[in-house]
């Protein structure tokens, strides 16, 4: 007897009607339930039929040999799994001497497990002559067709592969166009599929298979008249016209189908296409669908109960397994865990523990045999431990953080959980414990304290920001430099940084996300909307699978950085006494204004300016009347050279001076320059209420006319300065002609 088997036939009922005989059995081949025409095929009437009726009906079998019924389904439910199905053309001999011939199926009810688990019998005649109809146009091909339909229904238990077979054998006994079958059948349903369908290869299916298609009236209108349809429903140009949108969006010129009623689930519909041209279908065809059709139903029947019962059976294997290992997999799991499990009787003793309590504190089994608890834990802690364990009694449960000593003695942090155990009559039988080592805990709270306090302490402004660049938290720097609390710049990252040119620093971004950070200077935005010069660095915070999950953000105001190197850029660049350029200034300039003369064919004049006895002023008066005098020698001459103003006057060092005149290549403007300067150089010097007289000599020499290169206009203006010193000073010279100009 196969235990709760004849509930769940009583649940779901095996079919009564039908053409197939249907026995139910145990392992041992006795009969638990049978139908009808399974008591018909042996002969008796269905209350009359013993138990062990199998083990006295014999089974005739060219593959087989003559063997019982009860054996062939014993040897079955042993082998088990749906492969191990038996399937055979036989003569089955009964007791009172009748033969019958049937097509024998026996499917094994589970797979195979240590006791049997039972089979179910499936007595078929593939020939049916009872079968109703009796065409009599293609007799012939009618019954060849079902006995076609009957052997590739009983290949296999598989509904999916059945169904498939039904339709791709339909194909080839109608010549249809197209044979599908629609699972569920529901015109209520808002969409409808196709389960299986099958086309010939010069007109390939329209459904496309397993898609879901929207259900519309006129769909949802034949599936109605489809399953009230005693028969098949037909639709033909003789019959039933067309719904003309049948007709444009399937391409159909006629169609037959009938409805399949399984007695589980919903209701099936299989049905023909011909779509190439119009077709009568014959009765002898429609009662061939309709025959198929029953047979399908009742093999549909068949399997989904065969399934629910095996279904049935691994649900109850599962559970017995479940059963059986739980403890075992219970005590593995706690052997596995790292962490220390423990349980105590009422005197908290132990009782159970696992294998990492072992292993932590050095002791093996028997050493843990009933020791007391608190013997594991350091005098100091028993106290903690006791409170512990006594929580746990009165509230049920308790939580403390207790530390244990490890096989060396060294006390490690441990954060334990006990639970109170109560029995049936709530008395206490003991506590089970849960401990689990903190040391990396504690060591990261404490490394999350020292980054917190680096965070709130730095000097640099910090922002972290989501992935949607939204603030989450900034420190106090951020306040000092921006001015803005950080409650009111949440959610204003994209607006707090500007490229130095002004323009929106979106680009930026960009970058950091395809590169993962970002370094440099942009303009920052302080609460009022001024803009300050900041470094910036921006970092991306990705998780392991590369999202970026944050950002963070940290910058510095460079304002007076800014301010100091632009010092020290004017200083490298400019005289610091007088503050002219100096002469790498100089130089620079003669190359960018050599470059335009020779790109433009415009020309300039270059004039060395040295004053005549500034040695004496030095000696006689100190280098602090000399350096005050030298201000105001660059003074003048920046401020009155030539009216036009296009000149550059630099300081090469000592009395020396450099002026360039862009635009000048005559002679004689040269020379009105050059007068101007020695009369600027001979107005008295006031000095500390002193007055100083001094003069000067002016050599001068003209690109492109005398050279074309700065080095040689430099020589060239300094040899005609030499000549004008050499004859008196108070005076000026133009390099390659004979005189020097006026003296004074």
């Amino acid at each position: 007897m196969i235990e709760g088997e004849p509930a769940f036939v009583a649940a779901h009922r095996l079919p009564d009607g039908g053409r197939d005989g249907a026995l139910l059995c145990d392992g041992r081949g006795r009969i638990v339930f049978l139908n009808d025409v399974a008591a018909r095929c042996l002969g008796r009437a269905r209350e009359d039929v013993p138990r062990n009726f199998p083990d006295r009906v014999m089974v005739h079998s060219e593959t087989l040999g003559v063997v019982p019924l009860s054996a062939l389904v014993a040897d079955v439910a042993r082998k088990g799994g749906a492969r191990r199905a038996l399937r055979d053309r036989i003569t089955l001999a009964r007791p009172d001497g009748a033969r019958i011939a049937v097509a024998l199926q026996i499917y094994p009810l589970g797979a195979p497990a240590r006791h049997s688990r039972g089979a179910l019998v499936i007595l078929r005649d593939p020939a049916d002559p009872e079968t109703g109809g009796s065409p009599t146009l293609d007799g012939e091909s009618y019954h060849r067709g079902l006995a076609h339909i009957s052997g590739v229904i009983t290949r296999t238990l598989d509904t999916s592969e059945t169904v498939r077979a039904v339709v791709e054998a339909l194909l080839e006994i109608y010549g249809a166009d197209r044979a599908w079958l629609i699972h569920p059948c529901d015109p209520t349903a808002p969409s409808w599929t196709v389960h299986v369908e099958a086309a010939r290869a010069e007109y390939p299916g329209m459904f496309a298979e397993g898609r879901s298609v929207p259900m519309d009236p006129t769909v949802a209108s034949i599936m109605r008249r489809a399953l009230e349809s005693a028969g098949p429903l037909v639709c033909d140009s003789a019959e039933s016209e067309l719904e003309p949108a049948l007709v444009r969006r399937f391409s159909i010129r006629s169609q037959m189908m009938v409805a399949l009623h399984p007695r589980l689930g919903h209701p099936w519909l299989l049905g023909m296409h011909q779509c190439t041209h119009p077709r009568r279908w014959t009765v002898a065809e429609r009662n061939l669908l309709q025959d198929i059709g029953q047979r399908l139903t009742d093999a549909l029947t068949n399997q989904m109960l065969f399934h629910r019962l095996e279904e049935d059976v691994r649900r109850r294997e599962a559970v017995e397994a479940a059963l059986t290992d739980a403890l075992e997999e219970h005590r593995r799991l706690i052997d596995a865990t790292p962490d220390i499990v423990f349980r105590t009787d009422p005197d908290g003793r132990l009782v159970h523990w696992n294998r990492s309590l072992e292993g932590f504190t050095g002791r093996d089994a028997t050493a843990l045999k009933a020791m007391a608890i608190r013997e594991l834990f350091a005098p100091q802690e028993r106290a903690a431990l006791e409170s512990l364990l006594r929580g746990a009694l009165e509230a049920g449960r308790a939580a403390a953080e207790v530390s244990l000593a490890d096989r060396s003695g060294a006390a490690v942090p441990y954060h334990w959980v006990a639970v109170a155990l109560k029995g049936r009559a709530g008395e206490a039988t003991g506590i089970t414990g849960f401990g689990r080592d903190i040391t990396e805990q504690k060591r990261a709270a404490e490394g999350l304290s020292q980054a917190a306090a680096v965070f709130e302490n730095s000097s640099d402004a910090i922002v972290i920001a989501d992935a949607h660049l939204r603030i989450v938290r900034v420190n106090g720097a951020f306040n000092r430099v921006t001015g803005f609390e950080g409650a009111t710049a949440v959610g204003a990252v994209p607006g707090l940084f500007a490229l130095e040119d002004g323009s929106d620093a979106g680009g930026l971004w960009e970058r950091v996300n395809s590169e993962g950070s970002w370094r440099g200077e942009v303009l920052a935005c302080r609460v009022g909307g001024e803009r300050f010069p900041a470094r910036l660095a921006i970092d991306a915070v990705r998780d392991a699978a590369g999202l970026t999950t944050s950002y963070v953000l940290t910058f510095a105001d460079i304002t007076e950085l800014r301010r100091s190197q632009r010092r020290l850029q004017h200083l490298a660049q400019h005289d610091p006494l007088t503050g002219l350029p100096n002469r790498m200034m100089c130089s620079m300039h003669l190359e960018r204004v050599l470059h335009a003369a020779e790109r433009d064919g415009s020309g300039f004049a270059l004039m060395f300016v040295d004053l005549d006895g500034f040695k004496e002023v030095n000696d006689r008066f100190g280098h602090h009347v000399g350096d005050r005098v030298l201000k105001e020698v660059a003074a003048r001459l920046a401020n009155n050279v030539r009216e036009r103003g296009d000149e550059r006057v630099f300081r090469l060092g000592g009395d020396e001076f450099v002026v360039v005149l862009e635009g000048i290549r005559a002679a004689e403007e040269i020379r009105g320059v050059a007068r101007r300067v020695l009369d600027l150089m001979s107005a008295p010097f006031v000095v500390q209420g002193r007055r100083i007289r001094l003069s000067a000599s002016v050599g001068a020499c003209r690109c492109p006319d005398d050279a074309r290169e700065v080095g040689a206009l430099l020589r060239f203006a300094d040899a005609a300065m030499y000549r004008v010193k050499r004859n008196g000073g108070d005076g000026y010279g133009l390099f390659g002609t004979a005189g020097s100009g006026a003296g004074r």
